[in-house]
């Protein structure tokens, strides 16, 4: 049976689906219904608005942002992810594709770590879910502290051991015990998009 597209967020002013395939097929499914690939900060706001038992919260996805990892082992979360493959293999980079994915991101400590749900959109998180989910990093904290229950969101990373740059599309994990962001997984099973028309 083929991939199909469900459009699963039909009210408000931001219409949803997912297509559970590799990223590179559903992007590319997505792209072709006239859905773009889906921020950090709309599905947040779609997880604000269709609550924490929807499909949206209950189930992670992909997002069009990436994770850019530099053999320094400097790591940095990016708004501009390069094209990747749906095989999970690496994506090395190029100077101009490094240049290009640097110009929109956000230094990361060099491991994995969390950030506490009731200090997003703090000055004092170092800007990262200001960053991340924009105007609605402070609504989405109160969300997961006093309504799903979880006190903190950890980033995980994968280890940057290779001597080349390379990238790795973000997984926003499902609200259960936590919700991650998650930087190091292959790259298969669900892409969610937002309607472009």
């Amino acid at each position: 049976m083929k991939p199909q597209i469900n459009v699963d967020v039909k009210s408000g002013d931001i219409i949803s689906a997912y297509i559970e395939t590799s990223f590179d097929e559903g992007k590319s499914k997505l792209e072709k219904a006239k859905y773009g690939i889906i921020s950090f900060r709309k599905n947040a706001r779609l997880r604000l608005q269709e609550g924490k038992y929807s499909f949206i919260s209950q189930n992670g996805n992909w997002v069009k942002e990436g994770f850019l990892y530099l053999p320094n082992t400097e790591k940095f979360l990016t708004k501009k992810a390069i094209q990747v493959h749906g095989t999970g293999e690496e994506i090395y980079l190029t100077d101009e594709q490094v240049e290009q994915a640097l110009s929109d991101s956000l230094k990361l400590p060099n491991n994995n770590f969390s950030v506490p749900t009731n200090s997003f959109g703090d000055k004092d998180d170092t800007g990262l879910t200001n960053y991340i989910f924009g105007d609605f990093a402070e609504e989405y904290g109160d969300f997961l502290c006093k309504k799903v229950g979880i006190k903190e969101m950890p980033i995980e990373m994968a280890d940057n051991c290779e001597d080349k740059r390379f990238i790795r599309q973000a997984w926003f994990g499902r609200l259960f015990s936590e919700s991650k962001l998650i930087g190091y997984t292959g790259l298969a099973y669900r892409v969610r998009g937002i309607n472009n028309q």
